[in-house]
């Protein structure tokens, strides 16, 4: 299993860390800049976690009036997908449209 690149830095340098406590010992993927993912029981596992992003919800473009809005969601879009984020687009409700001219 590959580890994704940061998304803070875009490194592609990521090491697996591990943490030693009285539940024994655990596992993380870490990077040079500071990032670290969740611990975990394996290694695995870890790499799972790091490469798991987060949702980032998004107006769906094709509901957004204004073509320049429209235009950089969806290249905003297409950078976080690049990047490993799950991505969920949703409609935009008409009273946070620009009205159109």
């Amino acid at each position: 299993m590959s580890i994704l690149k940061c998304p803070f830095c875009s490194s592609h340098s990521q090491n697996i860390g591990f943490s030693l406590s009285f539940r024994g010992i655990h596992r993380y993927v870490f990077c040079g800049c500071g990032a670290s993912g969740p611990v975990a029981k394996g290694k695995s596992e870890a790499i799972s976690a790091w490469n798991s992003r987060m949702q980032v919800f998004f107006y769906d473009p094709e509901t957004i009036n204004s073509p320049g809005e429209r235009k950089r969601t969806k290249a905003y879009i297409e950078s976080l997908t690049q990047d490993g984020f799950t991505v969920v687009t949703i409609p935009c409700h008409s009273n946070e449209q620009e009205p159109t001219k």
